[in-house]
């Protein structure tokens, strides 16, 4: 499976559950939008989404 198609699928999935643990729809669309948000900076800082660590987010944060 190509690496964006994993990481899609691995987010589809955390907002899923999002969903299933009964967060309200704007909290998950809130949610939704700062994890893709994320994975864009992931992506164009050439970070692997899946094993980012604090320094990672950090650099996220920083970037905001």
């Amino acid at each position: 499976m190509p690496k964006d198609a994993e990481v899609n699928r691995k987010v589809e999935a955390w907002i899923e559950l999002q969903r299933d643990l009964g967060k309200v729809p704007n909290t998950v669309t809130a949610y939704a939008r700062g994890i893709m948000d994320f994975v864009q900076f992931c992506q164009s800082e050439k970070i692997d989404v899946v094993s980012a660590r604090k320094d990672s987010i950090a650099a996220y944060l920083n970037d905001l």
